[in-house]
């Protein structure tokens, strides 16, 4: 009796053992089948959504939010950069239509940053050199150019010295450039490419004491705001050889323009070379402790002009740092009482080449001279 009570008491524990195991499989298995119709409903609104909106929206959607976002930063960090009272004085000064023109046409980018595609020695005026760099312009001889004395008239540079295959093509090119002016179709390209033959035949390539560079920028700071010039042509010193793609102190700068007249816009691109040039003097201080003379030349057309530069070492930290005041002034000599010489003209043209070359030996010809 006692057996089967033990055996009646153990089926029915089994038994609600196992109901107990069944009411949870069955919540489970409720909740379960729960969630399967909520991510099936889920399911159902994304393949809806999928439906009801192009993909493309969604992703003009997403662009425009992030680039929204981007821009607040770009905008805050230019309201800052123009709320510097010396970089509003250096803006007043620049070319912002010009500028405003080239982001229009989409040949610079301003979604990085916008004040540093502004603050170009490309947009620097007769203002950015008389009120904000405050340069002082003179007027001198030809001769006062390094140490070499060239004078109108002087017999033709020594043979040795060019390459008399590059005479021919050079004759030809330059003849292109003086059709193209009498036609108003000069371009700045067609500068470019007489001037560099004018270098192949003054044998620049060959010199090992220089680095000739074509467009290749500088960029130096003014406080915290980066200035860049990007020159047509450059010239560096690599007197001490070493390495060519390091960085190397710069000799002259060269600014190619194209006119028609030799009077259109010659204050506003002798503004643009001038600024460039002192931005090149900028970085040799910054970068080398150096202050040598900087020469600059502006080729516009057939007309060189030859500038030297000359800058402290007050002026150069004070530009350094932002804190430029009336009492700091540059000196920037021009050559031949401020007038140019003409290519066309063959007097002119021996002095040209006489100076290109006293320029590519100038660290030579520098710590010789008396008169520093």
């Amino acid at each position: 009796m006692k057996s089967l009570l033990r055996q009646s008491l153990i089926s029915k524990t089994t038994l609600l053992s196992s109901v107990g195991h069944n009411h949870q499989f069955m919540t489970s298995l409720t909740t379960t089948r729960r969630q399967s119709t909520q991510l099936m409903t889920s399911s159902a609104q994304d393949s809806d959504s999928d439906t009801n909106e192009d993909n493309s929206e969604i992703v003009m959607k997403v662009v425009e939010t992030e680039m929204k976002r981007r821009f607040e930063g770009t905008t805050n960090q230019l309201k800052y950069s123009l709320s510097k009272p010396s970089v509003v004085s250096l803006v007043k000064t620049l070319n912002v239509k010009k500028w405003q023109k080239h982001v229009t046409e989409g040949l610079i980018d301003i979604t990085i940053d916008p004040i540093e595609t502004l603050l170009r020695s490309d947009y620097f005026t007769e203002k950015t050199v008389d009120h904000y760099l405050n340069v002082e312009f003179i007027t001198c001889p030809s001769h006062t150019l390094g140490s070499s004395v060239v004078q109108l008239g002087e017999p033709h540079i020594n043979s040795t010295v060019t390459n008399k295959s590059f005479e021919s093509p050079l004759i030809k090119r330059f003849g292109r450039v003086i059709k193209n002016m009498k036609n108003n179709e000069i371009r700045e390209d067609n500068v470019m490419i007489f001037v560099n033959m004018v270098t192949d035949y003054l044998n620049y390539d060959t010199n090992d004491n220089i680095i000739l560079d074509t467009k290749r920028p500088i960029k130096v700071y003014f406080g915290e705001e980066p200035e860049t010039a990007i020159p047509d042509l450059t010239i560096f010193d690599n007197s001490n050889k070493g390495n060519r793609f390091l960085d190397k102190p710069i000799v002259c700068t060269y600014e190619l323009k194209s006119v028609v007249n030799s009077s259109d816009s010659y204050d506003r691109h002798r503004a643009q070379a001038v600024g460039t040039a002192i931005m090149a003097g900028a970085y040799n201080f910054h970068t080398f402790d150096s202050l040598d003379p900087i020469f600059c030349v502006l080729i516009r057309s057939k007309w060189f002009h030859f500038f030297e530069i000359k800058i402290t070492k007050k002026y150069t930290k004070r530009l350094l740092s932002n804190d430029l005041t009336k009492a700091d002034k540059v000196i920037v000599k021009q050559l031949n009482y401020g007038n140019p010489f003409d290519f066309e003209d063959e007097n002119h043209k021996q002095i040209i080449y006489q100076l290109l070359l006293s320029i590519n030996s100038f660290k030579q010809l520098y710590h010789n001279r008396d008169d520093i």
